[in-house]
């Protein structure tokens, strides 16, 4: 069970680096587009906020884990969420939530705080894009 977990993880790394640069080659003349006429001021400030969103979601969890006796390392958390980056953008958004479950639950985390830290995630996902919070393309420009 646990090759074939492997294996699949190993395919789900490759169809999202396919995924990944099949809209990269899709959407190119935009892309050249947006860093022609990009401010690149804006951009570090754009990157700035995208790095402590990324840290964000395992700083919540670290919390969430923790208060529920979890013996866990923020480090171990950050490694896992960064690992599983990837898999946030194939259609459908769970895919990252499903892979670092599993990573959790092989960690030995209670299932009560893994439920947890889903669910303060779900939330949180929910009311960002519930709120249109996404960036649009005129904050770089």
């Amino acid at each position: 069970m646990k090759t074939t977990l492997l294996w699949l993880r190993l395919l789900f790394l490759v169809c999202s680096a396919v995924f990944l640069v099949t809209v990269f080659l899709q959407d190119r003349t935009d892309i050249v587009f947006i860093f022609a006429v990009t401010s690149y001021s804006r951009l570090a400030i754009v990157i700035l906020f995208w790095v402590l969103a990324i840290r964000t979601l395992p700083t919540i969890a670290f919390a969430i884990l923790r208060d529920r006796k979890n013996s866990i390392t923020f480090r171990t958390l950050l490694s896992i969420h960064l690992n599983r980056i990837v898999s946030n953008f194939l259609p459908g958004s769970v895919w990252q939530i499903f892979a670092r479950v599993y990573d959790m639950s092989n960690l030995d985390i209670s299932k009560i705080g893994i439920s947890v830290d889903v669910l303060h995630e779900g939330i949180h996902l929910h009311h960002y894009h519930r709120n249109n919070c996404i960036p649009s393309r005129n904050l770089l420009i």
